[in-house]
């Protein structure tokens, strides 16, 4: 458990009770499969962070472009997106 003191030059307050800190795990994609005319992922996810899919089409772009964004189940989250005659790069991030 952590402690949490606040204070603005004059005044403290200290957090009670002591607060804890929960470090999110970077999901990691797993299952990528081609189904007709589909493509799908999925990933593992926590309790509590918001996780963004964003995928681009050349690694070299600069922007990234989102897919969908889940709140985190602790479960795993499956994606499906329609499968397209080009490559896609697919990332999975925390929010």
């Amino acid at each position: 458990p952590y402690k949490v003191v606040v204070n603005d030059g004059t005044t403290s307050v200290t957090s009670s009770p002591a607060a804890t800190l929960t470090v999110a795990v970077s999901p990691t994609i797993t299952s990528p499969v081609r189904a007709g005319t589909n493509f799908q992922l999925s990933f593992n996810t926590e309790v509590g962070p918001a996780y963004v899919v964003d995928f681009k089409t050349n690694l070299t772009d600069a922007v990234w472009s989102h897919l969908q964004t889940n709140n985190g189940t602790g479960s795993i989250i499956p994606v499906t997106t329609p499968a397209t005659g080009t490559h896609r790069f697919f990332r999975v991030r925390l929010q």
